[in-house]
């Protein structure tokens, strides 16, 4: 009886795992990467203001079996990126709310996530307002979740590993 008992736990401790959804998707799996590692913000007007921004061409790579999804604007077709100010060493010096993300026009990202695939590599190009204060060290991020599939509510982000850039200097044009 003893042995049933322990098998019959075992069975369903191993069934309970398996159906459980890890909400931080699969740490370590992927990694952003950028085409260079020192941008020049040049000069744009924005309203009544002059701006600074930056062309960052994205490349997204995961190496994991699970598929991850890339939060979009709604109506967009493209994942949102912005940037954390960091030290020299990429260590963000504001974390969540503080980074600035590229925003969407009606707020919240509610659009549809854009699957990269296990196993694949998605490559965007994305406009980024620079920093005010230039130069500056920051780290690029992607509003990434992992999930079963499309439907699921998927309200934890990956881990910073699974989303960010190291650091990258973005200075004025000259």
């Amino acid at each position: 009886m003893g042995t049933k008992l322990r098998l019959f736990a075992l069975m369903t401790s191993l069934s309970v795992a398996a159906c459980q959804q890890d909400a931080t998707g699969p740490s370590g799996f992927a990694a952003l990467r950028t085409d260079q590692t020192v941008y020049f913000a040049a000069p744009a007007i924005a309203g009544d203001s002059l701006s600074r921004r930056i062309i960052v061409t994205f490349q997204y790579a995961n190496s994991g079996a699970a598929p991850i999804y890339l939060e979009t604007c709604p109506g967009s077709s493209r994942p949102i990126y912005g940037w954390q100010p960091t030290d020299a060493n990429g260590v963000p010096l504001v974390t969540g709310a503080g980074s600035a993300t590229a925003p969407c026009s009606t707020g919240n990202p509610t659009g549809t996530p854009l699957v990269v695939a296990g196993h694949s590599v998605r490559t965007d190009s994305a406009t980024l307002m620079a920093p005010v204060s230039l130069p500056a060290t920051v780290r690029f991020i992607v509003l990434a979740t992992g999930c079963a599939n499309v439907t699921d509510a998927c309200a934890s982000l990956l881990p910073d590993e699974d989303r960010a850039t190291g650091a990258v200097q973005i200075r004025a044009a000259p």
